[in-house]
């Protein structure tokens, strides 16, 4: 009886042990939180690239053969080149962060039709005096217009990016105004945190791609990207939440370590 007694209470600590572990909440890396914070900030300064680029190139003073200055730069289409210019001295932009230096896009056909091509390089630009380098190249697929965005080799703040976009414009792409645009993308591809050998594979869930709003000073409205730690398989969700409106909040869900946390997105 009393051995009886004692292996069923060794069978009861057993069980419990197992559940409490698998209940544990552990708390992600330090340096997993870092590398996180850091890739949202660099896919970000990727993403306002962009979005200085189609504001530029859908200016109608632009359009028209003029120049004009937006968010500190000064705007010029020469021939087939569009230049995005902050001068030699940093400029303090709406966002907080200083520019310097030069975005430059060579285009190849008109931005929007099927076949177009633009390259997007960098000429001495900096922001927040840390430099960007890298191409980025843009192509029309469809003339609804779909385009797809694609860079190898955009590098800022130690991460380098692997980026495949397909962006979709549902409404808005062929006025001025940016206030009735709306539009979906997805993503996928690599990052590097080189000094660090962190790797992650990223990409947008299938089931809630990002959804812009030009209205929203190109803000994500909302959407789900799943990011894949290499280093131990683990996953990440960052969760642009919807109900926040154009604010950029994200949910940061640290998957395994079942722990979230909250971040302000700083793109576009």
């Amino acid at each position: 009886m009393k051995n009886s007694k004692r292996n069923f209470l060794i069978l009861l600590l057993v069980v419990f042990s197992l559940y409490s572990c698998e209940d544990e909440f552990l708390l992600p890396s330090p340096e997993k939180v870092e590398n996180t914070q850091l890739y949202a900030e660099v896919l970000g300064e990727f993403l306002s690239v962009w979005r200085r680029f189609d504001e530029g190139i859908r200016n109608p003073t632009v359009a028209a053969g003029g120049q004009v200055v937006i968010d500190q730069a000064t705007v010029v289409k020469n021939g087939n080149i569009l230049s995005i210019d902050y001068g030699n001295i940093q400029k303090l932009c709406a966002d907080g962060k200083t520019r310097r230096g030069r975005i430059e896009a060579a285009i190849n056909g008109d931005y929007g039709i099927t076949g177009s091509l633009i390259t997007i390089s960098f000429i001495g630009f900096r922001v927040d005096d840390i430099p960007i380098d890298g191409t980025i190249m843009i192509s029309a697929v469809s003339s609804d217009p779909q385009f797809n965005i694609l860079s190898t080799n955009f590098s800022y703040k130690d991460y380098l990016l692997n980026l495949n976009s397909t962006v979709t414009w549902h409404n808005g792409f062929n006025t001025y105004t940016f206030f009735d645009d709306t539009l979906t993308m997805t993503l996928q591809g690599t990052a590097t945190r080189q000094s660090k050998n962190f790797l992650l594979n990223y990409e947008t869930d299938s089931q809630n791609t990002i959804k812009l709003a030009l209205g929203c000073n190109y803000r994500v409205v909302k959407g789900l990207l799943n990011l894949r730690v290499d280093k131990d398989s683990s996953l990440v969700k960052l969760d642009f939440i919807e109900a926040d409106g154009c604010n950029d909040l994200i949910k940061v869900e640290f998957v395994n370590e079942r722990y979230n946390t909250f971040i302000k997105f700083s793109g576009f």
